[in-house]
Parts: C-alpha cells; sequence; structure tokens
C-alpha cells in the first residue's frame, strides 16, 4: 500500500486502503510524568513510534494516535492528564467501531500505558463478542523482557530497569527525540518498591518517611494493592534511567516492531467469518 495513515489520506484513497486490507492498528498512550528527565508524552511518543514501524512492515491502514489515557495514579505530577475508564473505553471502541463499519476484521492495538491494558483486555473480548471481529492489543515495552540482550539492556534486578520512566522507556523516548529527554536529570529512584518480586511492597505518603511491610512470597502472582504513584516513588522512576541510552531506544524501535510484525502477519492468516458491521447509530 502506498499509504497507510488516514490521517494523511482523502475519502476516496481511504476507501481503496479498507478494499486493500483489513487489517487496521491503533495506538494508545498516556499523558503523564515520568520523572524529572522525561516528558510527560512518553507513552504516546513511544507507541506511536512503535506502531509506525510496524505499519511499514505490514498490510494495514493506520488510526491516528489515541493520546491520553487512564493516569489517575500519577495525577500528583504537574501535568499529567487522564480520562476516565469509561471515557478511554468509549473513545477507543468508537475508533475501532469506525474501522468496522468500512471494512475492517483485524484490529491490532499497541498500547504504551499500563493502565490501560485492563481496559484493552475487556473492550477486545466485547468488540469480539458483538462483531465478530478479531480485536487484540500488545503492551510494546513489554517485550522488551524477552529482548533484554539484543537491545543491550543491563537488567540488574535491583535497578527494574523495565519499570516506570527507567531504563528501558527513557532509551525509548531519547530516540523518539533527544529534545524529550534531559541528561542531567537522569537518576535512581532511591525508595526501594520491589513491585515485581512480592515478597515486600512499600507504603508511604508524599515526604512521610516509608513503612515497610513484609508478606510471603505468592510466586508469580502479584497481590494488588491501591497505591498513588506517590507512595511507591518520590521522584516519579520506578528503577533506575542511569543507564539509559539513545542507542538502546534505538536497537529496541528496530526489534520489538519487527517482532511484532511478525505477530501481525500471522494474525493475518486467521480465517474470520463475516464481521457484523457496526451502524454509525452506535454513537
Amino acid at each position: 500500500m502506498k499509504n497507510k495513515y488516514l490521517y494523511e489520506m482523502t475519502y476516496e484513497e481511504a476507501a481503496v486502503a479498507f478494499r486493500e486490507t483489513d487489517t487496521a492498528l491503533i495506538s494508545t498512550g498516556s499523558i503523564e510524568q515520568h520523572g524529572p528527565a522525561c516528558a510527560l508524552g512518553l507513552d504516546t511518543a513511544c507507541s506511536w513510534e512503535v506502531t509506525q514501524r510496524v505499519a511499514r512492515l505490514v498490510d494495514c491502514v493506520c488510526a491516528p494516535p489515541l493520546p491520553i489515557g487512564f493516569a489517575r495514579q500519577w495525577m500528583s505530577y504537574a501535568g499529567t492528564l487522564m480520562l476516565r475508564r469509561s471515557t478511554f473505553e468509549a473513545m477507543v471502541e468508537d475508533v475501532c467501531k469506525s474501522l468496522l463499519w468500512h471494512g475492517t476484521k483485524r484490529i491490532v492495538i499497541i498500547n504504551g500505558h499500563g493502565r490501560n491494558t485492563a481496559i484493552l483486555n475487556d473492550l477486545a473480548l466485547r468488540l469480539k463478542y458483538e462483531t465478530g471481529a478479531l480485536v487484540v492489543h500488545i503492551d510494546w515495552w513489554k517485550l522488551g523482557n524477552v529482548l533484554i540482550k539484543e537491545i543491550g539492556l543491563e537488567n540488574p534486578p535491583e535497578e527494574l530497569p523495565m519499570g516506570h520512566g527507567s531504563e528501558l522507556e527513557t532509551s525509548a523516548l531519547w530516540a523518539v527525540s533527544p529534545d524529550y529527554v534531559r541528561p542531567d536529570k537522569l537518576l535512581k529512584e532511591q525508595m526501594s518498591f520491589p513491585i515485581f518480586q512480592g515478597t515486600e511492597q512499600i507504603l508511604a505518603a508524599p515526604r512521610e518517611t516509608p513503612i515497610s511491610i513484609k508478606f510471603p512470597s505468592f510466586g508469580s502472582y502479584q497481590p494488588g494493592i491501591g497505591l498513588d504513584g506517590t507512595q511507591h516513588t518520590r521522584s516519579g522512576i520506578v528503577g533506575s534511567s542511569l543507564r539509559a541510552t539513545r542507542e538502546k531506544g534505538e536497537r529496541a524501535f528496530r526489534l520489538i516492531p519487527e517482532r511484532i510484525a511478525e505477530f501481525v502477519r500471522e494474525l493475518q492468516k486467521v480465517p474470520i467469518d463475516e464481521v457484523k458491521r457496526p451502524s454509525p447509530s452506535f454513537y
């Protein structure tokens, strides 16, 4: 396909594109704090970068990025924006149904923000029930867990390099644009919060002494604790951004989209029965 981006097309060109492919990509992100070194748009900028790179590798149409997500836990930090769960879900649902109206049968949502994940899971299944379409979502940064060596992530477990605003995310944002990262503000969060080990949780109100509570490990299961972001980080990041480099981000953006594109091409082999075309009255 010559052009894959709907916002660049005329309606006649879009009609041709929807006849040529039944696959669409959507990018979701967030506008939220990622510590003093990273721009608020990290989640949106990085998911959109990954989505564009995947679009170059597969037959698809590509919707414009949806930049704001569900970010309640970071509202204590200036500049964070959030949609209510219901608003975020409705926004993504309406875009999906618009694509289905035009003939799409497969939708791949490339997500850049963790709190969007559960909402997207629920929506994907509901759209399957309602329309028969194949809707999947991918948290792009999680692929870093299987590409640690290839990307060059140093991965010291005590620094949680896969954490919020730490090594991978900061490196990726750096690769999107050096203007989005303040290198002199890179840091290591001193407040220990091993949320992935499950053996200890830290609870602390802002500027107060942290309170450590310990409990037996639940194995791979992680208990859910309702925490405001200020209760597990003082700087706004989880882990360390000191090991971030633009080069690591560039490698991540080369390897991760290739892996996602392989997955999309496999999805395109799945036979899909006729999709129930939603009426514009869904609005």
